[in-house]
C-alpha cells in the first residue's frame, strides 16, 4: 500500500489500489504534459500519434507500471530541484 500511497502523492490523486489495475496508472499519466517522456522511459515504442504499451505492463498486477511511473516523477521532480 505504500508504493500505492507514493504514485498517488507524486501523481497528485487520490489513493487506490494502482498495482492491481494498471489502467488507472495509465488514464494519471497520461494526462501529464510528459506522458510520451514517461513512454520512452519504460521503453515503449513511441511514433506520431500511435502508442504501443508493452502487455508486460499492461496484465501485471504486481505494480509494475505503478513502480515504473513512480521512478520516472520522482526523476522528473528531483530534475526540478
Amino acid at each position: 500500500m505504500e508504493k500505492n500511497r507514493e504514485f498517488a502523492k507524486l501523481a497528485g490523486v487520490p489513493v487506490a489500489d494502482f498495482d492491481l489495475d494498471p489502467l488507472l496508472v495509465l488514464r494519471e499519466m497520461m494526462k501529464r504534459k510528459d506522458w510520451y517522456q514517461f513512454l520512452i522511459s519504460i521503453d515503449c515504442p513511441v511514433k506520431f500519434a500511435e502508442v504501443c504499451i508493452p502487455i508486460s505492463y499492461i496484465l501485471d498486477t504486481s505494480g509494475k507500471l505503478r513502480d515504473a511511473a513512480t521512478k520516472f516523477m520522482r526523476r522528473k521532480n528531483d530534475g526540478k530541484k
